[in-house]
């Protein structure tokens, strides 16, 4: 390498995706690949990358997954729950679970596509798309643009949260009490 600069320390982060791959994280968490020359492969779209494993990474944008090559090539759209790549290189997808609403006389009142929700008021849920999670309004609209990666339980209308492998704490309102910047938080009963 004879002291080149191959990335700039202009980004949030950098790190491997394993052999002759960079992940780099710029300062609105979004990421690119970059290659061991430094040439950037894909533009900052991702939310977050897997390693690679036999030529593939599994990435995440907003809450779903998908799968894309080392050469930056999307080869499964990110539509999904989850994806897996299998021992013989077989890929498999699986969408999110689909809730019905009904009324109280059991007509249909809507849908959503979720792995899992969770009320946690009157007018709010904990959402859950594969290991991704968003506190959205009765609507199913998300109080904050990038999930998280773990949310409550709540208490007193608190909880823990998880986001960029921080912990901070939210209101059940989607207010963020503690800023994402802490290691390891932990609430007592009497906050």
């Amino acid at each position: 390498l004879s002291h080149k600069l191959l990335i700039p320390i202009d980004y949030q982060r950098i790190y491997p995706l394993g052999s002759l791959r960079y992940g780099v994280e710029n300062v609105e968490s979004k990421t690119a690949i970059f290659s061991e020359a430094g040439e950037q492969i894909t533009a900052f779209t991702i939310d977050s990358i897997s390693a690679f494993q036999k030529n593939f990474a599994i990435i995440y944008q907003g809450q779903h997954q998908g799968l894309i090559n080392r050469e930056g090539r999307l080869v499964v759209e990110p539509e999904y729950a989850e994806v897996r790549l299998t021992a013989d290189r077989t890929i498999g997808v699986r969408s999110a679970h689909t809730w019905y609403f009904l009324d109280g006389e059991n007509n249909l009142t809507g849908n959503f596509k979720a792995d899992d929700l969770q009320s946690i008021s009157e007018s709010h849920y904990i959402v859950r798309v594969g290991q991704k999670f968003q506190l959205t309004d009765n609507a199913f609209k998300p109080l904050h643009e990038d999930p998280f990666m773990s949310i409550g339980p709540f208490a007193n209308g608190r909880a823990v949260f998880r986001k960029n492998s921080r912990m901070g704490i939210i209101s059940s309102s989607g207010e963020i009490l503690v800023e994402a910047v802490y290691h390891k938080v932990e609430m007592d009963k009497h906050f």
